[in-house]
């Protein structure tokens, strides 16, 4: 099952960084008063031949492992390498369970 949220959409391929940019902006959209506390997970990204799965959540829980600071609100993000299309994976598994929908 494929989420409809996406929130920009190229024609053309993106390279990493690009995809990490519009995550985190994506991201940002989900948690706005978090928005300026926002980080990656650069250990948790995982890197396929078709997409990247960015982990965003704030600097205190990823960094520290402060679960207070956890925002709940942000899934992980798979940004597709072909377009650059976000998608929203859902969090009753781990983001694996769901890459043959995405490949």
């Amino acid at each position: 099952m494929e989420s409809n949220k996406n929130i920009i959409k190229n024609s053309s391929a993106i390279d990493r960084n690009e995809a990490r940019r519009r995550a985190k902006e994506y991201a940002a959209k989900l948690a706005p008063r978090h928005k300026n506390d926002l980080v990656v997970a650069e250990s948790a990204t995982i890197e396929e031949d078709k997409f990247w799965v960015f982990i965003i959540n704030s600097q205190a829980w990823i960094e520290k492992g402060n679960v207070m600071s956890q925002i709940l609100t942000i899934p992980p993000l798979l940004v597709k390498k072909s377009d650059g299309s976000i998608h929203e994976l859902p969090t009753a598994y781990p983001p694996e369970h769901y890459f043959d929908q995405y490949q």
